[in-house]
């Protein structure tokens, strides 16, 4: 019984954080981005354009692996680590997708889609608070 109210007490304060980032989401008319595009779109520098391109071509493994290049010789290119996270991700490797986004935001990488991508996974485990965190410094950003 306790646990079912400190779930019930958990989603109640999460729902209201999650509303406010989709209203803000639908307002600004932002559309779901890839972290290839965005960082076209918001004219950010590109890690690399080999592996960059290999990840709007949506072939994710080869991006993986230059990826794994990149970070192995440039292990503070926060970017990198978000695409390589990205790519990660779209193949359905979350422990590995969720490490490499943590370490992106640890290196400082300010981007709104990483912390929709933070906020989703954190929100497909159950961990509502970090969630909501992530969601909110997305919300912030975009």
């Amino acid at each position: 019984m306790d646990r079912l109210l400190l779930k019930t007490d958990l989603m109640s304060r999460f729902l209201p954080i999650l509303a406010l980032f989709l209203a803000s989401w639908s307002v600004l008319g932002l559309a779901r981005v890839t972290a290839a595009s965005a960082a076209i779109v918001a004219h950010d520098p590109v890690c690399d354009v080999a592996a960059d391109s290999e990840l709007g071509r949506e072939n994710y493994a080869e991006a993986i692996r230059l990826h794994q290049r990149i970070v192995a010789i440039h292990a503070d290119d926060a970017l990198a680590h978000y695409h390589l996270g990205f790519a990660y991700g779209m193949l359905a490797r979350r422990s590995e997708e969720l490490a490499e986004y943590r370490k992106a935001a640890q290196l400082g990488l300010r981007q709104w889609d990483l912390y929709v991508n933070l906020g989703r996974i954190y929100l497909e485990g159950g961990a509502y608070p970090a969630a909501t965190d992530a969601l909110l410094i997305a919300v912030a950003l975009g």
